[in-house]
């Protein structure tokens, strides 16, 4: 705002501005350039997030310590001080008409094409984020050939070589903050999510269960493969893993998108369903029951070696129960019962 003011200024001779403005132009595309030149030089795309962790104090201090020695090279540098002072542009002989010295623009598309080519050889582009930025490497060397087309100073070229280099930054801007919240959502989905079924995990259900305890009544299922550990000693873990993928792939066909269906054991699950009474809830997990022993039927699209089936309990909660371990105890206790009663049931708990 300081700069701006002073290049207002009427008692600015005319040459004096359009210099000092392509001094700050010049000396912000130098900052840029370095900068990136840092980022590149610490970006390694097989280092870990603690090793990034590491090694990011010492290139922010150096990124942070390049910006303020150009910045401050520049002020020194422009009409603010008359003792020391670089000309960008000058009047020509009319005295009446700016021109570009040339040579600093040429700088400038060499130093932007070498940034580039390092940015190539060092990423191969292997992010959208890095090839947004190629491409405003790519934008900056067409806005200074423009400038490298003027024979005397344009205002209708300056602002469309500064509107190509704004278009690029923010391109650059939107595709970070895309980037930023697909990680986000990445590190969200992991936080509640069971990495190799990716339906919700423990702590998901968990929280759900009690959040639902405070509204009002609730329905919920514990589900357990039976004779899951045979399969593992027999076929060996590779197989368990698709047997359990299979199962949570069958079971969610037969549930509502609104259901809440957790992983919350090896191979045990909870389901938090919303259902009227007992008769409904009952209804849907007999639904779970036979879909699981129908479709896992040698031969079936899982390309499952056996045929597996499930034992359900089922306990709906009363308006006592404020304690989610409590009803998942109940739950719990009536599958037990239908594993000790021979498997493949479902079993409603009855207090």
């Amino acid at each position: 705002i300081y700069i701006v003011q002073n290049l207002i200024n009427d008692s600015v001779l005319i040459e004096k501005r359009t210099n000092d403005i392509a001094i700050f132009y010049y000396f912000r595309q130098v900052s840029f350039i370095a900068l990136l030149f840092v980022s590149l030089t610490a970006y390694k795309a097989t280092s870990t997030v603690i090793e990034t962790k590491e090694r990011e104090p010492c290139y922010i201090i150096i990124a942070l310590l390049i910006m303020l020695a150009i910045a401050f090279l520049s002020h020194n540098l422009s009409s603010y001080n008359t003792d020391v002072t670089i000309e960008i542009t000058s009047l020509k002989a009319d005295n009446k008409t700016v021109h570009w010295h040339i040579g600093y623009i040429y700088s400038l598309i060499i130093a932007w094409g070498t940034v580039l080519l390092y940015l190539a050889v060092k990423t191969k582009l292997h992010s959208i984020l890095w090839k947004s930025i190629a491409l405003l490497c790519c934008s900056a060397i067409l806005t200074n050939v423009l400038l490298l087309s003027l024979d005397e100073y344009s205002m209708y070229i300056w602002y469309v070589s500064r509107g190509i280099e704004v278009i690029s930054t923010l391109c650059i801007i939107s595709i970070l903050m895309y980037n930023t919240f697909i990680i986000l959502k990445r590190e969200t989905d992991s936080a509640i999510k069971d990495a190799m079924t990716k339906i919700y995990n423990r702590k998901l259900f968990y929280k759900a269960l009690k959040s639902s305890l405070v509204k009002g009544a609730v329905c919920i299922m514990i589900l357990d493969i039976d004779k899951f550990k045979r399969i593992n000693d027999t076929y060996g873990h590779q197989e368990g893993d698709r047997v359990i993928k299979s199962i949570v792939d069958i079971v969610n066909k037969s549930i509502r998108d609104s259901d809440i269906f957790a992983r919350i054991g090896g191979e045990e699950f909870g389901i938090l369903i919303k259902c009227k009474d007992k008769a409904e809830v009952m209804f849907v997990a007999e639904r779970i029951r036979k879909n699981v022993e129908t479709e896992t039927a040698v031969p079936n699209i899982y390309g499952l070696k056996e045929k597996m089936t499930i034992s359900i309990g089922v306990y709906c909660s009363i308006s006592d129960d404020y304690s989610a371990d409590k009803v998942v105890s109940y739950a719990d206790a009536a599958l037990y019962e239908a594993k000790n009663s021979g498997r493949n049931k479902v079993v409603y708990y009855n207090s």
